[in-house]
């Protein structure tokens, strides 16, 4: 993915109406934006929870996947699938691999 423009700006005006909103952006943006963010002040605190909260969404995997990683996620079960079905006995079938979708992924969540 191409670097989006900094979320800094963004961020900071966000922080001054709705902090809770300016973390999430800060988390949700696809480059990290900690290396820009180290000497602004307004960020500090930001900058302290970084890992209690990247430790937290992970611990909401898949809920917090963006639909890129989620995407990649199947894409490479069905890729192991296919490279399994091919020998006999082997590897998930396309039955199995979508029961651990609909496992995975809660139904509100899935296209139908």
């Amino acid at each position: 993915m191409d670097r989006l423009y900094s979320p800094c700006s963004i961020a900071r005006v966000l922080h001054e109406q709705t902090p809770l909103r300016a973390e999430a952006v800060l988390h949700a943006w696809p480059n990290d934006p900690r290396d820009e963010l180290d000497h602004a002040e307004w960020a500090a605190d930001y900058l302290a929870r970084w890992p209690v909260v990247e430790a937290m969404m992970d611990g909401l995997s898949p809920a917090t996947w963006t639909h890129e990683r989620m995407e990649d996620h199947y894409l490479d079960a069905a890729e192991r699938g296919a490279r399994h079905s091919a020998r006999p006995g082997a590897g998930p079938t396309y039955s199995q691999l979508n029961r651990q979708l609909e496992t995975d992924v809660p139904a509100s969540r899935r296209k139908r």
